[in-house]
């Protein structure tokens, strides 16, 4: 304890000499705070809501915790960023950002503990304090400070868009009914039970996909990326995940995907493949690597960030080259409505109490067809809370950043607002939004 204290202190008489040359030492002010993370022993990132809440510290370690975050936090606020560049104030602000929300965490966290470290089953709904604890892990995963309620609308707004979508599928190809269609797509012809068919099938995606990235991101040399088979899948396993060559064993960029039952679901290889790989996590990742990454975006862990980019760039399947096809586009309309009922499930179990089998009912009554992995989904939703916002809340919120500055500034492209998102890597939307304008402005001069 007395080491710690010690480093505390030697932290904080480090933040004056820091003020007095900012620019210079912005690096050694973001390695001193990733070093008290560490020394504060903060335990690792989780989506599972029972697995945080045990791993949460007694009140002593959260008292330490509670004061390295304030100190820095106000030490934080004695600085000016004016003299910063472009990229020292984005990382500047994540720090920011990042100081403020801890502590937030921490003062929840301390309620909880003082209250008796009460888990509940079912999700946050029977929690202590349970509607800041679901506002916090809405910020936790998007970032972003939105009400459960405006949650639920959206979600239920995307609901009915896309199940219109696919009943204007169903009319143009001359099915009477769902029913009579889903037998159609249940024939053998719309499935591969071959793995070497379905490499082949993914690396046509991949070729389109590289074809087009030059107008989409910019002139890039993304290296390759190699599908495979996910190890042990199961019912319950997600369709894909990505694995850059960081986080894995193979020595390569791989996406695996879910081949549980030995029978690949063709409607599902475009919108996996631009999600896992170009131009989602496989093009992020990259570029992320690409412009270096500092210490703090390395142990940040924002997924309205990647998984909303990666949601967004399946609305431009078309634009790409990909989903010509109605079942095809299909395919991706049956995911994206998954990912939308997703949205009123959280809001209604989190913040509304909702039971199991309402939850399933729910699902019965608007997603027609998936009931085999109902309740892996809503198990997701239940032990994951905010987790299944990440995706399409991110990307609305992308699409939102784009439109906001195309209307500001009509001649910019494409490719450059998409690339100057990308190389701003893992940083909190909110923070991306603040700079993300002035960065686009540079483009334009040195255009």
């Amino acid at each position: 304890m007395r080491i710690f204290s010690s480093y505390i202190i030697g932290l904080f008489f480090l933040i004056p000499f820091c003020h007095a040359q900012q620019t210079k030492d912005l690096d050694n002010l973001l390695v001193s705070y990733t070093e008290g993370l560490q020394q504060l022993e903060i335990p690792a990132f989780t989506y599972d809501y029972r697995t945080y809440f045990q791993r949460i510290p007694e009140i002593t370690k959260l008292e330490e915790q509670k004061q390295f975050f304030s100190k820095f936090n106000s030490d934080l606020a004695t600085f000016s960023s004016k003299e910063f560049s472009a990229s020292d104030k984005i990382a500047f602000d994540h720090l920011k950002y990042e100081c403020t929300f801890q502590l937030e965490r921490v003062q929840l966290e301390m309620a909880w503990v003082a209250k008796g470290r009460e888990i509940t089953s079912g999700g946050i709904y029977g929690f202590y304090q349970k509607d800041k604890w679901y506002s916090h892990f809405i910020k936790k995963i998007t970032t972003l400070q939105i009400s459960p309620e405006e949650i639920m609308a959206f979600g239920m707004e995307e609901v009915s868009r896309i199940n219109a979508e696919i009943d204007q599928i169903r009319k143009k190809n001359g099915f009477a009914s769902l029913e009579e269609m889903y037998v159609f797509l249940n024939h053998d012809s719309f499935y591969l039970s071959d793995k070497k068919l379905i490499l082949e099938a993914f690396g046509r995606v991949d070729s389109i996909a590289r074809r087009s990235l030059k107008s989409y991101a910019g002139d890039l040399r993304i290296p390759e990326i190699y599908p495979m088979e996910w190890p042990g899948a199961g019912a319950h396993t997600p369709p894909g995940i990505y694995l850059n060559r960081t986080q894995n064993a193979f020595g390569k960029d791989v996406f695996q995907y879910n081949f549980y039952g030995e029978r690949y679901n063709k409607r599902m290889i475009e919108w996996l493949y631009m999600h896992e790989a170009i131009p989602g996590h496989h093009l992020q990742a990259s570029i992320r690597a690409e412009h270096h990454p500092d210490i703090l975006q390395e142990q940040s862990i924002y997924p309205g960030n990647f998984e909303g980019w990666a949601c967004y760039v399946e609305y431009q399947g078309k634009a790409l080259g990909l989903m010509k096809d109605d079942f095809s586009y299909l395919g991706w309309l049956e995911w994206d409505l998954v990912r939308s009922a997703r949205l009123v499930l959280e809001a209604g179990i989190h913040h509304a109490g909702w039971s199991k089998e309402l939850a399933h009912k729910f699902w019965q009554d608007h997603i027609y067809g998936q009931d085999e992995i109902a309740d892996r989904e809503i198990t997701r939703v239940s032990n994951w809370p905010g987790q299944a916002l990440s995706y399409k809340l991110g990307a609305r919120f992308i699409s939102e950043l784009f439109a906001k500055e195309k209307k500001h500034s009509p001649s910019i492209s494409q490719g450059d607002m998409h690339y100057t998102f990308l190389k701003m890597g893992m940083r909190p939307l909110t923070v991306i939004d603040t700079h993300f304008g002035v960065l686009l402005d540079n483009i334009k001069k040195k255009g």
